[in-house]
C-alpha cells in the first residue's frame, strides 16, 4: 500500500502542473513511480494544453522502469532491502515525499568525510571499487 501513496502523489503532481498551465514543462524526472511519458510520432507531436497557449508534447501515464523492476523483484520474492528501509510504513509515505525521506536518511552524514561515514556505519567497503560511491550511498 505504500506504493499506492507514492503513485497518488506522483499523479497529483502531474495533474497540478497541467492545471497550472505548465504541461510543456513536464519531465520524467519530476516524479518517482508514475511518469508522464511522451507519445506520438516524434518530438514535433504537440497539442494545445487546456490552461495555456503554449503547445505541449503529447503525454501518457506510465510506470517507471525502476518501479516495474521493484514489482518483478517482489513477485520473484527477491530481497527488497532498499525499499523496505526507505518506506517502512504507509503512514510515512502519506506524510512525506520520497525526497523528504531520502534527505532525512542522509542528513546524519552531511559534512562528514568518507572515513567518518564508514566508521559510523560499520560498513567495510572496497574503496577502490568502481561502485564504491553507490555502495556507500
Amino acid at each position: 500500500m505504500t506504493d499506492l501513496e507514492i503513485i497518488k502523489k506522483d499523479w497529483e503532481f502531474i495533474t497540478k502542473k497541467i492545471a497550472a498551465g505548465k504541461a510543456h514543462e513536464l519531465s520524467e524526472g519530476d516524479t518517482f513511480y508514475l511518469g508522464a511519458c511522451t507519445k506520438g510520432a516524434n518530438a514535433l507531436s504537440v497539442r494545445k494544453q487546456p490552461f495555456s497557449e503554449i503547445p505541449a508534447k503529447q503525454r501518457a501515464y506510465s510506470f517507471k522502469q525502476g518501479y516495474v523492476n521493484h514489482i518483478i523483484a517482489s513477485i520473484a520474492n527477491e530481497p527488497r532491502e532498499i525499499y523496505g528501509k526507505l518506506f517502512p510504513s504507509i503512514a510515512i509515505a502519506k506524510k512525506q515525499t520520497i525526497e523528504e525521506i531520502v534527505i532525512e536518511k542522509f542528513r546524519p552524514y552531511y559534512g562528514k568525510s568518507i572515513g567518518n561515514i564508514l566508521s559510523s556505519t560499520g560498513d567495510e567497503l572496497n574503496t577502490k571499487a568502481k561502485n564504491f560511491c553507490s555502495n556507500l550511498s
